[in-house]
């Protein structure tokens, strides 16, 4: 078989199941959503636990069926203590610059809590309000940064991964109150850089931590998220006129001021040092050719004359583990 059949037919395999991880994943959500509902009422925990239960059961059964899948290729590798408290450190600093920048020239105030006006109201249980985002944080980033853009970039390359998954990104955020242009065009740029971050480190750990880090901080300052209120504190911080460049009501992911910010992270997150240990991911196992067989979800399980059943590249994996990691990155 030609090398550029075999090689269109397995892109295209790896677009079908990016397809059928999201709608997987969505079917899963919706169930666990249905089923919660009967236990709750609250809107933040139906907002945030279906995600990320249906990305983990979808995540788990395709590690289990999908050859060379495994947890760590997926971007659960070792690293989580040391890049969950970078991203933290990054997301916190972060957004606390831009209040540096607003306070003084007049762009933002402290005001009262109109407890009223709160959509989520957590200052009392401050530690379920930290889980929540938590749970938001993980389960976005595993959904997003996870096994989508893993098979997202065997079929399209990390840079193409990173674009589609920072546009879904900002769609899964379509519905949020007072969307603008500028607050989506800032969430698919957020989405980059969390994007950037998985293909640079090799893992979710520094994106989870910065997506995390960022979250938090506007929760306990009294910043919206996105559109939606939670706070986690008595602080209020009301971001005032002009609304394109502070974000307004939104928070600060609709204005400019965000906007430079998430191109700072951005350079940031590429320019930090790579992890110790080079990550295999998805991306890297090594592709059909004339001498595999294309059957099995991907096509690359079984070599052609394998009678001793092992999985086909082992070999292969660790010479292309050890050998593609440094052109992934550059």
């Amino acid at each position: 078989m030609p090398d550029h059949v075999v090689a269109l037919r397995e892109r295209l395999k790896y677009l079908g199941l990016a397809v059928l991880t999201v709608f997987n994943t969505y079917v899963c959500a919706s169930l666990v959503a249905l089923a919660l509902a009967s236990l709750s009422d609250h809107q933040l925990v139906l907002g945030t636990v279906p995600l990320l239960f249906g990305t983990v059961t979808v995540t788990a059964l395709t590690v289990a069926f999908l050859p060379r899948a495994s947890w760590r290729r997926v971007g659960l590798g070792p690293g989580a203590g040391r890049g969950v408290p970078l991203g933290l450190v990054m997301g916190l600093l972060g957004c606390g610059a831009l209040v540096l920048v607003a306070l003084p020239l007049g762009w933002a105030r402290w005001v009262p809590i109109e407890a009223e006006a709160l959509r989520f109201d957590l200052r009392a249980m401050p530690v379920l309000g930290l889980a929540l985002l938590a749970v938001g944080a993980t389960g976005e980033e595993l959904f997003a940064r996870g096994l989508l853009l893993q098979c997202l970039a065997r079929a399209l390359g990390p840079a193409g991964a990173v674009v589609l998954t920072s546009a879904g990104f900002a769609a899964l955020h379509g519905a949020n109150p007072g969307i603008t242009a500028l607050a989506t065009c800032n969430t698919a740029l957020f989405g980059a850089v969390f994007g950037v971050a998985v293909v640079r480190q090799r893992s979710l750990w520094l994106a989870t931590g910065l997506h995390l880090g960022w979250n938090v901080a506007q929760a306990v300052l009294g910043v919206n998220i996105s559109g939606i209120t939670i706070r986690l504190s008595d602080l209020n911080l009301r971001l005032g006129q002009p609304e394109w460049v502070t974000g307004g009501d939104y928070g600060f992911e609709g204005g400019l001021l965000a906007t430079g910010m998430a191109l700072a992270l951005l350079a940031i997150v590429w320019r930090l040092p790579e992890s110790g240990t080079s990550e295999p991911m998805l991306w890297d196992a090594p592709h059909e050719d004339r001498d595999f067989l294309a059957t099995g979800l991907g096509g690359i399980d079984r070599a052609v004359g394998a009678e001793s059943g092992r999985p086909v590249g082992e070999s292969e994996d660790r010479e292309a583990d050890a050998g593609t990691a440094g052109s992934v990155d550059s």
